[in-house]
């Protein structure tokens, strides 16, 4: 064990159990839990003679409706779009990156995206209003040529031989955007070069960063595709892990297509698959190829209240690591205590299997709150506790929690603010550093501000702590590394003109881990782009 590592577990007989630090988080997410269920308690009651309007849905589930059932007054005349039963899981509302490079329609936010940063575009659309959000009409496709030049005082994530650098991007940039009445589309994508001052083996042709989003609604289903396709060689690109170093050339491809089904007003069905492939040239990586399919059956049963039953299964195959598989099961109950809180119950349960390897059990429980800020706002937590129990032994208990906002709070009329939080038991199995089974904490806020029509800027914090509890397929973990990164900076873009912008970036990231080399480093980036919209 390396010198640093500071022991964050304690054994009582069979039993290991975290530190104290874990449970204070948990506590403090729970006062915050308490706070918002105070504020639902003195909501008023529905109203006898006609349904309220339903709240905002959690993003990533179906929303949530509170029509009368059967046995209740109803239109005569099926909806264009039935009702779907309620979020029963809260889960995290997509990222900000998600928000902004594919923004979808309302009757869309069940679709499941993972969507990677894009530093390129992201600054770029904040001046852009028209560009991240949807509206009903022709298409739109906006075009940008782009220069960037970077500077980097640790390019290589290494400590002890340091190695700064500067490094000129050029790429061209599209964005579009087309939604017609139960259709739509929603496209960010960038293709670049880049030419280093000191390293001419790193200069490379062919990156790129695709986020796709496009769906169909019918009367009584719904069709949805999402892409997530990068290629580069910036380790903030890969993951958020920050086990990543160096600028070796990597490529992730996942694509989901996902279809729901309305059987009748009160019940709905869904089924999605996932498809991951990840090509690394770092000769520590790992070459991999991820199916992933999941089902899920959701049923209103009153106007109050809701449930659903889900399962995936899912496969990874490595080059060189072992294959490995997993099911997960989960269930809940949603129960709506007014117009804009609702509450939710979760079980879930995860069996992990690898070849050759270890395998384990996971399961546990939260109770979630949904509640609606604004017509377009809405707030998710969820506290919990997850059990961990491995082949060898040791079973331990963790923490769980979840919050997060389905888009920004405005704090006044020129800033905004986005949180979100988690704990929770990951399988990192189509990550582009598969470290295998962790647990995961993870900390984001960006906070927004716009000085004038032409000037904008964000401020932002990321802190990633990852807990390996089974080793994966890159083959340098350790079961018991922790690893702590952090991030840190700001984004400010201005309007030169209608044409031209020019942004400028900052950016301070750091790890320490009781494994491997604690490192930090330094970034600053400015980018000149010249776009326009061809209609």
């Amino acid at each position: 064990m390396n010198e640093r590592q500071q022991p964050s577990v304690r054994r009582d007989c069979a039993y290991e159990y975290i530190d104290v630090r874990g449970w204070l988080s948990l506590l403090s997410w729970i006062f915050v839990f308490l706070i918002l269920l105070s504020g639902a308690i003195r909501e008023p009651a529905f109203a006898a003679e006609t349904a309220p309007p339903a709240p905002p849905p959690a993003t990533g589930q179906p929303p949530v409706s509170l029509e009368a059932v059967p046995g209740e007054e109803v239109p005569a005349e099926e909806p264009t779009a039935p009702p779907s039963p309620a979020p029963v899981s809260p889960g995290l509302p997509p990222s900000p990156q998600a928000q902004t490079l594919t923004p979808v329609p309302e009757q869309f936010e069940w679709i499941q995206r993972d969507i990677r940063p894009d530093p390129i575009l992201q600054p770029l659309l904040t001046l852009r209003e028209g560009l991240t959000t949807l509206r009903e009409g022709p298409p739109v496709l906006f075009m940008t040529l782009f220069v960037s030049e970077e500077y980097d005082d640790n390019t290589f994530d290494d400590e002890e031989n340091t190695e700064d650098d500067f490094i000129t991007r050029i790429g061209i940039g599209t964005v579009f955007r087309l939604q017609k009445r139960r259709s739509f589309i929603s496209l960010s994508n960038n293709i670049s070069g880049e030419i280093s001052a000191r390293f001419s083996e790193q200069n490379e042709v062919g990156f790129a960063n695709l986020a796709l989003t496009a769906g169909h609604q019918a009367p009584r289903w719904s069709l949805a595709l999402s892409e997530s396709f990068v290629r580069d060689n910036d380790s903030v690109q890969a993951t958020d892990s920050g086990r990543r170093t160096g600028r070796s050339n990597f490529l992730r491809n996942r694509v989901s297509p996902q279809f729901q089904y309305n059987f009748t007003p009160r019940t709905s069905a869904n089924l999605g698959y996932t498809n991951t492939i990840v090509r690394d040239d770092d000769p520590e990586g790992e070459d991999s190829t991820t199916h992933a399919v999941n089902t899920g059956f959701q049923h209103r049963f009153t106007r109050r209240l809701n449930g659903n039953i889900n399962y995936t299964f899912q496969t990874s195959s490595e080059e060189r690591g072992n294959d490995s598989r997993s099911h997960r099961a989960s269930g809940g109950l949603g129960y709506a205590l007014g117009p804009l809180t609702s509450l939710s119950l979760d079980g879930f349960g995860t069996i992990f299997d690898e070849d050759g390897g270890e395998n384990a059990n996971s399961y546990g429980a939260t109770l979630g709150i949904n509640r609606r800020l604004t017509q377009i706002l809405s707030l998710v937590v969820a506290v919990g506790a997850n059990v961990f129990d491995p082949e060898a032994g040791g079973l331990r208990v963790f923490p769980t929690w979840q919050l997060g906002l389905s888009g920004n709070i405005p704090i006044t009329r020129r800033t905004t603010l986005n949180l979100s939080s988690q704990q929770i038991i990951e399988d990192t199995s189509g990550d582009i550093d598969d470290i295998g089974i962790v647990n995961r904490i993870s900390v984001q806020a960006v906070l927004n501000h716009l000085f004038t029509r032409r000037l904008s800027a964000s401020l932002f914090a990321r802190y990633n702590r990852d807990e390996d509890l089974i080793s994966g397929g890159t083959g340098d973990d350790e079961r018991g590394e922790i690893d702590n990164f952090w991030r840190a900076g700001f984004n400010a873009s201005y309007a030169l003109s209608q044409i031209f912008t020019l942004s400028l970036g900052y950016e301070y990231r750091k790890r320490e881990s009781n494994e491997r080399e604690d490192f930090s480093g330094n970034r600053v980036t400015a980018t000149l782009s010249a776009g326009f919209s061809l209609f």
